[in-house]
């Protein structure tokens, strides 16, 4: 397979394995890791999102459509989603 671009090597950021990228891609900000597994890996490292949501530290009823679940706003008015009006 015809790369198109210069490669570069680059050393993963998470396991240091070399690995060859597109120079344009690490130009982007891209090509930082040797593949998702080690992206992942280094993310869970620096934000602990997947151990939180593991322990429950997230809420179970965020983004949720039941009625009467969100609060009021700055306003004081009562917003929640109702089937009827949506279809």
């Amino acid at each position: 397979m015809e790369v198109r671009g210069k490669m570069v090597e680059i050393k993963c950021n998470y396991c240091a394995k070399p690995k060859l990228v597109r120079e344009a891609d690490r130009k982007r900000g891209w090509g930082k890791f040797c593949n998702k597994t080690c992206k992942a890996k280094a993310q869970e490292a620096k934000t602990g999102q997947y151990r939180r949501y593991l322990s429950g530290g997230y809420s179970t009823k965020r983004n949720t459509h039941d009625e009467g679940y969100f609060s009021d706003d700055d306003r004081g008015e009562m917003y929640f989603w109702d089937d009827d009006l949506n279809n």
